[in-house]
């Protein structure tokens, strides 16, 4: 008898044979492919990734033995000989099911393919297992359609290399969820209890619609009611590529969930993921969904820091969150961007195995237009190759729909889910005036803000907010005075917000500086906006902020200027720059015209593959070279090029709260995610300067930095400003 696993201080009839598990990795792997036509390859991947432990040494290292055995090797070279190119292309699949995806040739930390399968490795008798493998013609007979509808060698070259990895997926998940079955049974039966199905959730989301229906009779709240519907009809449509767009406070969050949940239900698909462009709005999102859903139903997907691996203290429901993470096993996910590409184009089995789970899923992209540039194109054509072959419906949700077809030619045309004679322009556009004022300076900016009892005042930099927030200051008569920033723990911005809100509903005087964070996903109303020039899109969501719920006859929004505050930034001047332009080539430049125009001509200046990534998998000669790179794909594609270090603040008693049990090793996974409302993120060479200068430390068993509280109180961090750092030319920013 061959073993593949063993349990700890269990006699040797309990361990599990490796013919059991070659054949349920190859069941589960088989239908975890089966929406994309792949099953008969994961099926063989899964009967063959495993062969190696076949070996004596293996089997001896299982009886006891401390040398390591390299398993994975052996099964790639069984591929390549068998079964010829298609071989080697799952070659790469086996190989890397544990250690992760190699690079064809010239591997970085691990060894290449190309050294793999020269490697020389003690043969095996594989009469020895009883598994039935298909034979070359089979395979190639059965080999996934989407191999087929390729109209280039290119895009046949990006089909098959994402195929790879969507197999790869299928491959490492069925691997961990039988080896997890049998090591820890009790832990794999948590996995199968969840809140509601999607079909409850739809008649829940319905029902609470048509209790706002029955609200105030406002044209806002006749136009989102409007919108909703038109959400609700389009759901009847085919899987595809959809576009949403929906003015600023058209209530776009629930009608593009009542979209995805009618619509995954009728065609059939398994889940809804709803993906976030930020941390900053993710809570927020959540938190709506689970006051609907209950907590149960939700699997929200973004903490910065791992979880605790202990589980000590952690309830039932939280050991099946987390879970569900490592494989996005759930009928409701809300993840960020990040989370979402990064693990597309990951090399480590552990952040690829949810991918499947993308296939015949509804993935609504909240804020389309915030994609990063640098990523765009990568971006797209993952997007496009989920629709085309992976059953994947894709809704691109934004107020400024980006040009995107000036990046990528689009075959699956997408489709506009509310018309534009039902998006209401003549409600939400004419709730605000936006007119351009020039250049004003600091002091004549400040002079206008003390005019207005309620007025935000958005800024592209931290350090303008801080300067402006300061000159306001000095000015005693200024009542309900507010600073917002990125460098304020989100537990403090909340706090803050709701204040504003209270003021802003009583009719109280209320002025805020605030960073561009506010323009996404903030639910704020004010009479009065100054926005700092920037992007068109940029203007657009800060005019969403004024007059939002329509209850004044019209709200003004001032563009301004302003040369003490100018942006340094080269990617923000360079916004800023094309803003300008846009308004001064157009008669209505924050319109729908405007912002086309001022997509497209960000697009022909802006790099969309700074990762060279359509040039590394679109290569048709990459593939018959056996030179893929996943593993510098994996190791250098990113969303946010400077990912940063987080801070944990300990602000407020919760925090000190927090900090004792992450000193004390004691943090169950609601207070990791807890962590998160206590975090700001900072620079490394910010983080290195803090280090420095011993404000802050490595605390708990997790080294996660701690900004030192010194006898009780929170040095360096400001109840106004948060977080006082310095920026790149020595100057404080906030």
């Amino acid at each position: 008898m061959l073993y593949a696993h063993t349990k700890e201080d269990a006699p040797i009839t309990e361990w599990q044979s490796l013919e059991d598990h070659l054949t349920a990795v190859s069941e589960l792997a088989g239908a975890f492919a089966e929406p994309f036509g792949g099953t008969e390859w994961a099926s063989l991947l899964g009967k063959v990734h495993d062969l190696g432990k076949a070996s004596d040494a293996f089997q001896k290292r299982l009886a006891g033995g401390k040398e390591l055995v390299d398993h994975s090797t052996f099964g790639a070279q069984f591929l390549c000989e068998r079964y010829k190119q298609i071989g080697e292309l799952l070659s790469y699949l086996v190989c890397g099911h544990h250690g992760g995806l190699p690079n064809g040739k010239n591997g970085q930390v691990r060894s290449s393919l190309d050294e793999r399968l020269n490697k020389t490795i003690d043969s095996i008798n594989l009469n020895s297992i009883d598994i039935d493998l298909p034979s070359y013609q089979d395979l190639f007979a059965n080999a996934p359609s989407l191999l087929h509808d390729a109209q280039s060698k290119e895009q046949f070259a990006f089909s098959t290399t994402f195929m790879m990895r969507m197999l790869y997926s299928s491959l490492v998940d069925a691997d961990f969820l039988d080896t997890e079955r049998f090591v820890d049974s009790q832990k794999a039966a948590l996995r199968h209890k969840r809140g509601m199905t999607l079909k409850q959730m739809k008649e829940t989301l319905s029902h609470h619609m048509d209790r706002l229906s029955k609200g105030e009779k406002t044209p806002v709240n006749i136009a989102r009611a409007d919108i909703h519907d038109a959400c609700v009809a389009a759901a009847q449509g085919g899987r595809g590529i959809y576009t949403l767009t929906v003015p600023t406070g058209g209530g776009k969050t629930l009608s593009s969930l009542a979209f995805a949940l009618e619509h995954a239900i009728k065609n059939g698909q398994q889940r809804v993921i709803y993906a976030i462009p930020f941390t900053s709005i993710i809570e927020q999102t959540s938190m709506t969904f689970k006051s609907l859903f209950g907590a149960d139903s939700v699997l929200e997907h973004h903490s910065a820091y791992a979880f605790h691996e202990s589980g000590d203290g952690d309830s039932e429901r939280f050991i099946r969150e987390r879970l569900a993470m490592e494989n996005w096993d759930a009928p409701l996910i809300v993840t960020t961007n990040v989370q979402l590409f990064e693990s597309l184009y990951a090399d480590n089995p552990s952040r690829c195995r949810k991918n499947h789970n993308l296939a015949n899923s509804v993935i609504i992209f909240d804020e389309a237009q915030s994609i990063p540039d640098g990523v765009l194109t990568p971006c797209l054509a993952a997007l496009e190759e989920l629709s085309a072959h992976y059953g994947t419906t894709v809704v691109l949700c934004t107020a400024t729909q980006p040009a995107l077809e000036a990046v990528w030619p689009f075959q699956i045309e997408p489709t506009e889910i509310v018309a534009s004679d039902r998006r209401h322009a003549d409600v939400f556009d004419s709730r605000v005036q936006i007119q351009s004022v020039g250049e004003l300076s600091e002091e004549a900016l400040v002079s206008r803000l003390r005019e207005h009892s309620q007025v935000l005042c958005v800024v592209s930099t931290r350090r303008a907010a801080g300067e402006i927030y300061d000159l306001l200051a000095m000015d005693d008569e200024i009542k309900g005075l507010f600073h917002l920033s990125a460098l304020m723990v989100p537990a403090h911005r909340s706090e803050l917000l709701t204040r504003i809100k209270e003021r802003l509903s009583n009719g109280l005087p209320c002025t805020v500086i605030s960073t561009q964070l506010i323009e996404a996903g903030v639910d704020i109303d004010f009479p009065v906006v100054y926005r700092e020039i920037a992007g068109i899109d940029s203007i657009k969501q800060a005019a969403g902020r004024c007059n939002r719920e329509g209850r004044s006859d019209i709200g003004q929004v001032y563009v301004f200027d302003c040369p003490e505050t100018r942006i340094r930034k080269y990617w923000l001047g360079r916004m800023r720059a094309l803003g300008e332009e846009t308004i001064a080539s157009l008669s209505n430049p924050f319109g729908d015209e405007g912002v086309g125009y001022f997509f497209r001509a960000r697009y022909q200046v802006q790099e969309t593959d700074e990762y060279n990534i359509m040039k590394e998998f679109a290569n048709p000669d990459a593939i018959d070279a056996r030179n893929l790179p996943f593993e510098t794909c994996g190791h250098e594609f990113r969303m946010i090029a400077d990912e940063g270090t987080n801070i944990f603040i300990p602000w407020s008693a919760e925090g000190m709260d927090l900090l004792t049990s992450l000193r004390n090793d004691s943090l169950t996974i609601e207070a990791m995610r807890m962590l998160q409302r206590y975090s700001v993120n900072v620079a490394p060479w910010q983080r290195r300067k803090l280090e420095e200068q011993s404000a802050i430390a490595q605390e708990g068993s997790l080294g996660i930095w701690v900004l030192e509280p010194r006898e009780g109180l929170v040095e360096g961090y400001s109840e106004s400003k948060g977080l006082l750092l310095e920026d790149e030319e020595g100057a404080c920013t906030i």
